[in-house]
């Protein structure tokens, strides 16, 4: 099984099988363990020389002949998403999966055993784009890229008068999914790549090399505290961080070949990126904290767990000059508007070098500060 892990229900049937093959009739019986049974003592030194051994390092044989496949379920024990799955399951028998999910499965899968020493399922991978902390678009664009079925590169040599789009027209190669989102100098991924590694390394976490897999795994962190257990603040920002980044990426890539007409003159500059950047990271935690408020479904964002996410984080948001009187004017509209509530932003100091000083309190207090400069 080189290459994937196994599923609980492969692994079940294949011991049902072999159980059904034998002659004699088989009894199950409940030892008590560390209690001196050879059989239970012989079964935890195998599972300890197991545990030890590299991925894949034993051919498993899970075959199994049909006359002894067993399929059904207990219906005492049977949820309604149990039996939708087991629906699902067999009407997708027939299919095999595409090419192109294959491939981007598996590294994904390798990029995640590389940085956290674990092999994550398809079922974990799938189920990673299902987590709320991901913007739903970005959540669509990974399950798109998964399927390696975005318009890019051999898409467009199959349509007539169309072929030209499959190159990259400021690098001069196909382009793929891989190519904008790791090589491309008009994706601005030179850029944000050395940001995002910057704000991660400030809270120790290890971004990992730049590669596909690494990447589109970015919906799923296994980041541990000094104590060993899953570090749920590190985790969460590292995810929000990397989905963030990523389709921030596709989107300047887009801009530049629709809106800008694929300009080389046109391409956006270190500047501009940065600032994309750092307004998208600030307005995920301004969300984030606007979030403790506010009620969903009877549910409010932990505070606590929000808290744990951003601790640590601060960035420096670059305004273009034209937009600083606006700024400065709105600000001070709604102290002259509200002055007896605090506002999200609250104008402290404005220096001769044109740097505004704004301090952000609302919904909680543990953001010191937000620094940004005008230019």
């Amino acid at each position: 099984m080189e290459g994937r892990s196994l599923g609980k229900s492969e692994i079940f049937q294949a011991i049902i099988s072999q159980l059904r093959q034998r002659v004699g009739e088989t009894y199950f019986s409940k030892v008590k363990g560390h209690s001196g049974d050879v059989g239970n003592d012989g079964a935890d030194k195998l599972a300890g020389q197991g545990a030890i051994k590299p991925d894949n390092s034993d051919e498993i044989d899970i075959s199994v002949p049909e006359e002894y496949r067993v399929e059904g379920a207990n219906l005492q024990a049977l949820s309604q998403a149990l039996f939708y799955r087991g629906i699902r399951e067999k009407k997708m028998k027939p299919y095999s999966q595409r090419r192109g999910t294959n491939i981007m499965t598996d590294m994904v899968r390798w990029a995640i055993k590389g940085r956290a020493a674990k092999f994550p399922t398809d079922r974990a991978i799938w189920k990673s784009l299902r987590n709320q902390d991901i913007d739903k678009k970005i959540r669509a664009f990974v399950y798109r890229s998964l399927h390696d079925s975005h318009k890019l590169g051999p898409y467009w040599d199959r349509i007539p008068n169309c072929q030209y789009r499959a190159d990259c027209p400021k690098c001069e190669t196909v382009e793929t999914l891989e190519h904008v989102l790791t090589d491309c100098q008009a994706s601005g991924q030179q850029v944000i790549w050395p940001l995002v590694q910057t704000l991660l390394e400030k809270r120790g976490i290890e971004r990992g090399d730049v590669t596909i897999g690494n990447i589109l795994g970015g919906t799923m962190s296994y980041i541990k505290n000094s104590h060993g257990r899953p570090d749920k603040g590190a985790n969460r920002l590292a995810v929000i961080v990397m989905t963030e980044s990523l389709h921030l990426i596709w989107r300047v890539r887009c801009e530049w070949k629709m809106d800008r007409d694929a300009d080389a003159e046109q391409i956006h500059t270190n500047e501009e990126l940065t600032r994309r950047w750092t307004h998208t990271i600030n307005r995920r935690m301004k969300l984030d904290q606007a979030l403790t408020k506010v009620t969903l479904r009877g549910n409010k964002v932990n505070k606590s767990l929000v808290k744990s996410t951003w601790q640590g984080v601060e960035l420096e948001e670059q305004t273009p000059a034209e937009h600083q009187q606006a700024s400065i004017k709105k600000t001070q509209r709604t102290n002259t508007q509200h002055p007896a509530q605090p506002p999200v932003a609250h104008l402290i100091t404005v220096s001769s070098g044109g740097v505004v000083h704004f301090h952000f309190y609302s919904f909680s207090s543990f953001v010191s500060s937000t620094r940004i400069v005008i230019l």
